[in-house]
């Protein structure tokens, strides 16, 4: 358990640069600390409490602009100055330390036609099709796809839009955008689009060679949008992706094996399956919490986000880079506007398997796909999130711990949303991970098992995702009885007896169980818990040894039958 801290830590303190304010890497982050820390990528500075700093943001890139300081604004004289004063809390401040980011906007005008539309796009297939971009006002704006047109005309603020009717999969097709300037694009397929998001184990690219040797795939495209030069913080929604570089691209293996090794796996299952164009639209950023990727509005509202009655946007956790709340929705997600969808992939959580957050985020999840929906227009949009991989050790010649896992406590979380939102699927993962690897390697078992659970969820094909999912318990004397959905063929997956269950008994204190099938249930025992009441399966590290199975080979899900939150350690 406690390796597995230690490596969670070291992930978080590597995605989150900290940098000094006299001397940096990237200037528009300053990170000043109370006490003395050191993180990986640089130092934080030493600071007295009450220590009034100046603090100035880096000059903008060309076409750009600073906008206002992101992260523990309530610490700084003029949030919407380049620069302010910094004063350092007083002693005994909740905060172990205070984050600011600068965020910049583009000067430049918005462009004709939105960047999501551009030579070798693919548009979702059986869907209407919403085309958007900006011109002067009053201006007449002419759409024409695949023998089709529509006609507008731009509003006051110049904005434009159509809505262009329903198109079967196929392609390539030429669209065409015409005002007092013509725009052509070609190329474009259509078919089924996804968007792949959240923290490193999406993001991180690298599909093996061998995967993609082959991988002369036309008809499945990446729309991925980069830093042009820094990394800009979205301190208000874009309309567009502001400082960021962005295009389609068709798979060729050259490309693909910088692609998100997750998105690209999981497109090539989707395709393989529906031979149809796929594009994969990947937002991805290392390190990030969930509430970077969500609304100010929605956070606002929490009370958690709030110290006398005014938002506090960092709460009790050092906030900065891809961690601040709202500013990769700011600028990842809402520039991409009604864009029509297929569903979402969601490959998040370790940054939230903390104490304050593992058991909040079933609520900060509901919330966001709530708050997705809403960005992106389409209210019934399936998500698929993929839950978290198995991470670290087992002894089973020692006793299960009774403290508080977090880890499991986030997993049990996306499970129970995929339970009760509608059109939200989970992919279970507790067999694919390793000892001590917070990205697990195996991404193709990992995104093949997502693409199993979006057939269901985005497809309503009627095919078997999940493993065993506790239903309920029954406390039958001196044993319990464990019933499960999705339980046809219950069996272990290698013949052995099954592993890594534990039960207690009033005291809380677990002990390893032993558990013998009885048709789709599951009886639960131990000689050295007499009266038990509570039962756990691999609830702690080194999940991949678990090994209850259902006859589609998935595996259970870990769960617990208790409710308990707050264990003594023992």
């Amino acid at each position: 358990m406690l390796s597995r801290l230690v490596l969670v830590i070291l992930h978080l303190l590597i995605a989150t640069v900290a940098v000094t304010v006299e001397k940096s890497s990237d200037d528009r982050e300053c990170v000043i600390s109370v006490g003395t820390t050191d993180a990986v990528g640089g130092a934080r500075a030493l600071r007295k409490p009450g220590e009034v700093i100046t603090i100035r943001a880096k000059p903008p890139a060309k076409g750009m602009r600073f906008d206002r300081w992101v992260g523990n604004t309530q610490v700084l004289a003029d949030p919407l100055a380049s620069e302010t004063t910094l004063t350092m809390p007083q002693a005994g401040h909740p905060f172990a330390h205070v984050h600011v980011s600068a965020a910049y906007r583009a000067t430049t005008p918005l462009p004709f036609v939105h960047p999501l539309f551009a030579d070798h796009a693919v548009l979702q297939r059986d869907a209407t099709i919403p085309v958007w971009g900006w011109a002067a006002a009053g201006e007449a704006v002419t759409v024409t796809l695949a023998g089709g047109m529509t006609q507008t005309v731009a509003g006051a603020d110049g904005a434009w839009r159509v809505t262009l009717g329903k198109l079967p999969a196929g392609g390539p097709h030429t669209l065409v955008i015409a005002g007092t300037r013509t725009v052509t694009l070609t190329d474009l397929l259509i078919g089924d689009v996804w968007l792949c998001s959240g923290q490193s184990n999406m993001r991180g690219s690298g599909p093996s060679a061998e995967d993609v040797a082959g991988a002369e795939l036309p008809l499945i495209r990446q729309f991925e949008h980069h830093p042009a030069s820094e990394c800009y913080d979205g301190g208000q929604p874009f309309a567009t992706f502001e400082g960021h570089a962005v295009k389609w691209q068709a798979c060729t293996p050259t490309l693909a094996k910088h692609w998100s090794r997750v998105a690209f796996h999981f497109g090539t299952a989707l395709h393989r399956q529906h031979q149809v164009p796929i594009g994969l639209v990947t937002s991805a950023f290392d390190g990030s919490f969930i509430e970077a990727w969500m609304p100010e509005a929605t956070l606002a509202t929490l009370p958690e986000y709030q110290v006398d009655g005014r938002f506090r946007p960092a709460w009790n956790l050092s906030w900065g880079g891809g961690q601040t709340p709202f500013i990769r929705y700011n600028s990842h997600i809402a520039p991409l506007g009604t864009f029509a969808m297929r569903g979402v992939l969601w490959y998040q959580g370790e940054s939230n398997a903390n104490a304050l957050t593992s058991l909040r985020y079933r609520d900060l999840l509901t919330l966001m796909i709530r708050d997705w929906r809403a960005t992106l227009g389409q209210p019934e949009l399936p998500f698929v999130v993929i839950q978290m991989h198995a991470f670290g050790a087992l002894d089973q010649s020692r006793p299960p711990t009774n403290r508080r896992d977090t880890w499991c406590e986030l997993q049990e979380s996306q499970l129970s949303v995929a339970r009760t939102v509608p059109r939200v699927g989970c992919a279970v993962t507790v067999d694919l991970g390793r000892e001590q690897s917070l990205h697990p390697p195996d991404k193709k078992r990992i995104s093949e098992r997502a693409a199993l659970v979006a057939r269901k969820v985005a497809y309503d094909e009627l095919v078997v995702v999940y493993g065993p999912l506790l239903r309920g318990s029954q406390n039958e004397g001196g044993r319990i009885r464990l019933s499960f959905d999705h339980a046809q063929g219950l069996t272990t997956r290698d013949g052995q007896p099954l592993r890594h269950i534990a039960i207690a008994g009033a005291d809380r204190r677990f002990v390893w169980a032993q558990a013998v099938i009885e048709g789709d249930t599951l009886v639960v025992s131990s000689p050295a818990v007499p009266q038990p009441v509570a039962v756990r399966y691999a609830w702690g590290g080194a999940q991949q040894e678990a090994n209850l199975v259902n006859s589609a080979a998935l595996p259970a899900a870990a769960f617990r039958t208790d409710e308990w939150k707050d264990e003594a350690s023992r």
